[in-house]
């Protein structure tokens, strides 16, 4: 089925036209109606003009030769009337022909060259008055006064006036005001354009901001120095900014929960598991072991051998315990915690990994506490994470390092690996969420770390060192006497 072809003007309307052209082509299109029907009236009314004083101006002249005529053709002075009226017409360049008729409508005098009088001209020797026709042969259009002399006694004059020359001038006062108008119109036009500099200004500036902002960014500032509506306008599109970054913050914030809920909910049931799947199999272990540390009959060496299981026992139902109080986290409260207490209760975690995977650690520990005002869970979280990664990047049987220093007001833990280091190309990436070159993991590693070490007011980079390796170092500020205000998690932009 054939769709409808749209209307052209709505096709037309629906392409970018800016303010400015719709503006002067606004004001230029108002000034032409008005300048149009100005034009048109003042011609007519100038023609209408010009003719009255053409007819005016037939009707003196027709006047003026009939009182000089008079003495003339009294007397028959044929010699002195052709002198008078070509002298007439010579002066006067709108006078097309003067014709002087005696009582016998007979011409006697007139400025016709070559005698070429017109046929149509003795028809009019008895009229008195004005008579309008179109000499079609020399295509003039003439305006004819008659005056009889002595009431027609006498004869009559006939002075016939080019109608034409009034149009020209009608035509040339209105080119002239045509020109005007052109002029007038072209300074309209740039005015307009000069002029609507000043609201488009404003409004080009909240456009830019605009496509400057990005959402959950610094919020964008409109310089707009009148009070008016476009000031309205930007105040306006600056409150819904602030609300976008206010959804923009609490969508993240509710995102991140969710994550955070999801991974301590698997933690807990497989740390509630493990607990179960493996406390009671130690309890019976620690009972035999007990019973057997009581027999006599031992020797030395199964004496040892009991000891050291009763140990082992113990061993694991501590990292049981451990995993169980990490898993839980009952205590978000801020407190002062011990890097260093802190970094080794998170390897102690991962010791089982480390072993597997044939990885030394190297502890470069101050014998000094490290104090930092914040939540231990999240400090602890923050340390297995950095950890976890560089056991991911380590090849072979290698190294890895885990120091903390202090330096001014800051204490920073440097977690190093003896792998290939960052590419370049995913260098600003490390920290997003859900990315990964892993062939397993979530990607939520160093994003949520990164949100946790932003909400203790400190700094978390990964960079390639020069001999090969990456290096994760975690900034966080000394422990002062005012208790430091840990904001909720909230993921950066």
């Amino acid at each position: 089925m054939n769709q409808p072809k749209e209307w052209y003007p709505t096709v037309l309307f629906n392409k970018f036209i800016s303010i400015r052209i719709k503006f002067i082509l606004s004001i230029t299109l108002v000034i032409l109606f008005f300048g149009g029907i100005s034009l048109l009236v003042t011609r007519s009314y100038v023609e209408k003009i010009a003719q009255n004083e053409m007819t005016k101006k037939a009707r003196l002249v027709a006047h003026v030769l009939s009182d000089q005529l008079l003495d003339m053709v009294v007397v028959n002075d044929v010699a002195s009337i052709n002198t008078l009226i070509s002298h007439m017409k010579h002066d006067d360049p709108e006078i097309l022909y003067i014709a002087v008729f005696d009582k016998r409508r007979e011409i006697i005098g007139h400025t016709f060259e070559n005698a070429a009088i017109p046929a149509f001209l003795p028809a009019y020797a008895a009229d008195t008055g004005l008579n309008f026709f179109i000499d079609r042969k020399n295509k003039v259009s003439i305006l004819q006064a008659s005056e009889k002399l002595m009431d027609g006694t006498l004869g009559s004059v006939v002075v016939g006036m080019d109608e034409t020359v009034s149009a020209r001038h009608g035509a040339r006062i209105l080119a002239l005001l045509s020109i005007v108008f052109a002029v007038l119109l072209l300074c309209v036009a740039v005015s307009a354009g000069v002029l609507s500099y000043f609201p488009l200004r404003p409004i080009n500036h909240i456009i830019r901001q605009l496509e400057l902002f990005v959402p959950g960014q610094k919020v964008p500032e409109f310089k707009i120095f009148f009070n008016d509506e476009i000031k309205l306008l930007a105040t306006k599109f600056r409150e819904m900014t602030v609300r976008l970054n206010t959804m923009v913050a609490e969508y993240r914030q509710t995102q991140l929960r969710m994550i955070e809920t999801e991974k301590l909910a698997s933690i807990g049931t497989l740390a509630s598991g493990v607990a179960h799947e493996i406390n009671n199999p130690i309890a019976g272990i620690e009972i035999c072991a007990h019973r057997l540390q009581k027999d006599n009959r031992l020797d030395p060496k199964q004496e040892e051998y009991v000891r050291l299981i009763t140990e082992a026992a113990k061993h694991i139902q501590t990292i049981v315990r451990s995993l169980l109080a990490y898993a839980r986290q009952p205590d978000q409260k801020v407190e002062q915690v011990e890097l260093c207490s802190v970094t080794r209760f998170a390897l102690k975690l991962l010791n089982y990994r480390l072993q597997k995977k044939e990885l030394t650690v190297n502890e470069e520990l101050p014998g000094t506490p490290c104090n930092v005002w914040g939540i231990r869970a999240q400090l602890v979280q923050v340390v297995i994470n950095g950890i976890i990664n560089a056991i991911d990047a380590s090849h072979g049987k290698g190294t890895i390092t885990v120091r903390i220093a202090g330096a001014e007001n800051y204490f920073y833990i440097d977690i190093i690996d003896n792998g290939t280091g960052i590419d370049e190309s995913i260098k600003g990436k490390v920290f997003d969420p859900f990315f990964t070159t892993k062939s397993q993991g979530t990607g939520l590693g160093l994003y949520v770390s990164y949100n946790i070490v932003t909400a203790h007011k400190g700094t978390i980079t990964l960079s390639t060192l020069a001999g090969g390796g990456a290096l994760l170092r975690v900034v966080l500020p000394q422990a002062g006497e005012e208790k430091l205000k840990i904001e909720p998690l909230k993921p950066e932009a």
